[in-house]
């Protein structure tokens, strides 16, 4: 990593913009839909928006939410945000409902800003979140409606307003992660602990000055974000974002990208490995795939020519394990502590450190200030609860080699991960039992044909009650986000449980084959569509 990069992440994220603005401002920073931008034209568009939004009345620290899909408007709106010294909340794209709701009431917005196409969902919930003020639109032309401002606006008048200081400790982001007993959290990002994240980031895949980020993840998470374009601001390299993945297409535009790394996930690998030889396998400029799993490294290197990098981290921490650039990779592995900005260990449920080889909690604090979470979002107990006994509790088991490799073995309690996507099982349990036949559910991670988690539930009905599957599943298809419907659906008796009335999902894991039983029914089978 450069001085000048470590430099840069003292700052906060709108210095740092200007700073690349001002010394690399003809250099191409962005490529988005067919179109570039440099670090000059970003940093004057990132003002004019701010001033739309300072005249909307958004303030520094106030939160504002974006439910944008990967596009020009969402990158740019970001950066907006950070120059008048305000919080962004990414918001999922695929929220909707009761979830959508929450998030955008739990951070207090009073501004949104929206894709036309979303808006339906936002107007179904509006009613329920009385502090939302402004609505901005991103390309619906006749907005009309009281409260709605179309995205074009914001910039018209073509004023820049001044860039709020910021330092490490002050707030740059609310980013939601999903629950695993409850409802999802959201984790107060500093700039300190983007930028710490960042850095980490850059020295794990050897990022510089003269590299091409491709990534087809959304923007509302940590990867994209956090690992993509504050990543680019703080070497002066370039960043190409197109609205999703595509198995068929991915090559293709990296290669028109002329892209040397590329962001991914775990389950995208296989994926692409399943995808038939071609010629053009290795046509490409690529060198290091981020993030993927050590055991695959080997097949993907030698098809593609591509290095597949494995850490272990979350959104609330950063960087926890790593493999030191030029070290060997160890199959299954996720690296060693990355010492320098954090303590690591694995501890007992007593939170006293398991020996070599036996399975503990992921623990985790940091060696500097600003480099971890200040806290879940006006969750204070959630909060002390994470940071019991002077430690980050991850919730992740691992285990470590005597050479202290550390292994992750499984999530502590019943997160369910899905082509990328973190699941909490209490929101998925939450929707199926508002359904007038279910009395009682409970969720559970059963294996992919091909990497990562499909979701089931078990049902226990209302007393003489019938279900028809394809029914539940629509039912489900107006409520949850396409990645949280269950594909597959089972009825039974009862649930198992506890003395004290906790469910043993272990039990419902262990049923059958790897949870699938005779009686289990399977949506994608019966041919049964969600909408997207």
């Amino acid at each position: 990593m450069t001085d000048q990069a470590r430099a840069l992440g003292a700052l906060s994220l709108a210095d740092i913009l200007d700073r690349r603005a001002r010394e690399d401002g003809a250099r191409v920073f962005l490529r988005c839909d067919e179109r570039t931008w440099t670090y000059a034209q970003a940093r004057d568009e990132a003002a004019r928006l701010a001033h739309g939004l300072a005249a909307l009345g958004v303030r520094p620290g106030a939160a504002v939410c974006l439910m944008l899909h990967n596009s020009p408007e969402f990158v740019l709106t970001s950066l907006a945000i950070a120059w008048l010294g305000a919080v962004e909340v990414p918001i999922n794209t695929a929220y909707r409902a009761e979830l959508l709701r929450y998030q955008i009431d739990d951070a207090q917005a009073q501004t949104i800003v929206i894709h036309a196409d979303l808006l339906p969902r936002l107007q179904a919930v509006r009613d329920g979140v009385p502090g939302l003020r402004d609505v901005v639109v991103v390309g619906d032309p006749a907005v009309g409606t009281p409260g709605h401002v179309a995205f074009a606006q914001l910039a018209a008048q073509g004023e820049q307003a001044p860039r709020t200081p910021r330092g490490a400790s002050d707030e740059s982001a609310i980013m939601y992660t999903s629950g695993t007993t409850g409802r999802s959290k959201g984790v107060v990002v500093t700039h300190g602990h983007a930028n710490s994240f960042a850095l980490d980031w850059i020295d794990a895949v050897g990022f510089g000055r003269d590299d091409v980020l491709f990534t087809p993840l959304p923007l509302f998470h940590s990867i994209a974000r956090t690992l993509g374009v504050l990543p680019t601001l703080l070497t002066g390299a370039q960043i190409c974002v197109v609205e999703r993945f595509s198995a068929s297409r991915f090559w293709a535009q990296a290669r028109a990208a002329d892209a040397t790394v590329v962001h991914g996930i775990f389950g995208m690998i296989p994926i692409l490995l399943n995808q038939p030889p071609s010629p053009d396998d290795r046509a490409h400029r690529v060198r290091s795939w981020y993030i993927g799993s050590s055991a695959l490294d080997a097949p993907f290197r030698e098809r593609f020519g591509v290095e597949v990098i494995e850490v272990y981290g979350a959104t609330e921490t950063g960087i926890v394990t790593r493999f030191p650039a030029g070290a060997d990779v160890v199959p299954g592995s996720c690296g060693k502590p990355n010492d320098a900005t954090y303590e690591v260990d694995l501890v007992d449920e007593l939170d006293e450190p398991v020996a070599a080889g036996e399975v503990g909690e992921i623990v985790v604090r940091p060696r500097r200030p600003w480099t971890i979470m200040t806290g879940y979002f006006h969750k204070p107990e959630a909060t002390a609860e994470a940071f019991r006994n002077l430690w980050f509790h991850t919730g992740d088991y691992g285990r470590r080699d005597e050479s202290g490799h550390i292994y992750f073995v499984d999530r502590k309690k019943d997160a369910i991960r899905r082509r990328g996507e973190n699941i909490s099982s209490a929101e998925v349990e939450a929707a199926v039992n508002l359904h007038p036949a279910v009395l009682e559910s409970a969720a559970i991670a059963v294996p992919a044909d091909i990497g990562e988690d499909e979701v089931k539930v078990f049902l226990v009905l209302q007393p003489g009650a019938t279900v028809d599957f394809a029914e539940f599943i629509g039912f489900l298809d107006a409520r949850l986000p396409y990645f949280m419907i269950p594909r597959y659906v089972e009825v039974i008796d009862a649930l198992p449980k506890t003395p004290n009335q906790k469910v043993q999902k272990a039990v419902l894991r262990a049923a059958g084959t790897d949870g699938i039983t005779d009686a289990t029914w399977d949506r994608e089978r019966a041919g049964v569509t969600v909408s997207r």
